[in-house]
């Protein structure tokens, strides 16, 4: 459980920290990464929508990968860390914010739009973002949260 959280977190970072896309229209290239993404949207004057694409992409899934990450280890070996019972009660509440897959459905349909009028050239960050999603997927599907509530409990009281 705890190795496809790590593996998820690096896979975040390197999916914010690489280029997704580069369009490249009449010899002018741009270039963005995740945060850029939201941030383009921010000075386009969609402000709501930036906030969503920013907590769905970024907030999100970050609060979500480190949250689990810190339960686990706390579950396993530190059992008195406090804050852990309390992260592990928000994961849940938290999970949905964290729409990777949603993102990049809207990704893919751009691309596919926009490769009539511009050159898309992928970037790292959108291979490791794909691979990301399937991550983030077994590591949910591995934490098993009743398991680690026991764990918790036994090591706690």
């Amino acid at each position: 459980m705890l190795a496809y959280n790590i593996a998820a977190l690096i896979l975040f970072i390197l999916a914010n920290a690489f280029p997704l896309l580069t369009l490249r229209v009449q010899g002018v290239s741009s270039t963005a990464t995740l945060i850029e993404a939201s941030h383009a949207l921010y000075l386009d004057g969609h402000v709501l929508l930036a906030l969503v694409v920013f907590i769905n992409t970024v907030l999100g899934p970050a609060a979500v990968i480190l949250a689990t990450c810190y339960v686990v280890v706390a579950a396993r070996w530190l059992p008195r860390l406090a804050l852990a019972r309390w992260l592990l009660s928000r994961i849940g509440p938290i999970n949905p914010w964290a729409m990777l897959d949603v993102f990049m459905l809207g990704i893919l349909v751009s691309v596919v739009k926009l490769r009539d009028v511009a050159e898309v050239i992928i970037g790292p960050a959108l291979y490791a973002f794909v691979v990301l999603i399937f991550v983030a997927t077994a590591a949910t599907a591995a934490f098993e949260p009743q398991l680690v509530w026991a764990r918790l409990d036994r090591r706690h009281g």
